[in-house]
């Protein structure tokens, strides 16, 4: 069985084997990692008017003024010339924010504000239960319950990529 370990052939085989194997590796972890990509130009299609939806494209738009700035944001007002943007290679992918974006988050902020309330007070409660039956109690019960008795909406962004031929 040992003698299979004293054989200059197999160890030589194993040898170049791992030999191979690891220029593969270190080719394909090197070229992955040196790459650097500046000014990729990427879609912005707005379709929302609201404070939200602005604050997003806003600070978008801020990253990529820096010099080292990887994406460059191409304006672009309506989903319909996504595609001969994409054809004329003018940008690469494209992000898409949604109408009721603003308005989305606005009702997940309520609810996410409901269900701190309700823990709130169900905290209070098993800390002093006589706290149930005062009146601005059963007031913040009441604005939790308003607050979370409908899911919110999920505010929609859309990531587009150039599809290959």
């Amino acid at each position: 069985m040992f003698n299979v370990f004293k054989r200059k052939s197999i160890w030589i085989s194993m040898l170049v084997a791992t030999i191979l194997i690891g220029l593969f590796a270190f080719a394909q972890v090197g070229a992955r990692s040196t790459v650097k990509v500046r000014h990729l130009p990427l879609a912005l299609v707005v379709n929302d008017t609201g404070k939200d939806a602005k604050n997003v494209v806003k600070k978008l738009r801020k990253e990529s003024h820096k010099k080292s700035a990887e994406i460059k944001w191409v304006n672009v007002t309506h989903t319909s010339e996504l595609t001969k943007g994409f054809a004329s290679g003018k940008y690469y992918g494209a992000v898409v924010i949604h109408s009721g974006f603003t308005k989305a988050i606005n009702q997940q902020t309520d609810y996410l504000k409901g269900k701190i309330i309700t823990q709130k007070l169900a905290a209070l409660v098993v800390k002093t239960p006589v706290a149930a039956k005062t009146a601005p109690f059963q007031q913040q019960k009441a604005l939790a319950n308003s607050l979370t008795k409908k899911t919110p909406e999920q505010a929609k962004i859309s990531l587009i990529r150039q599809s290959r031929k």
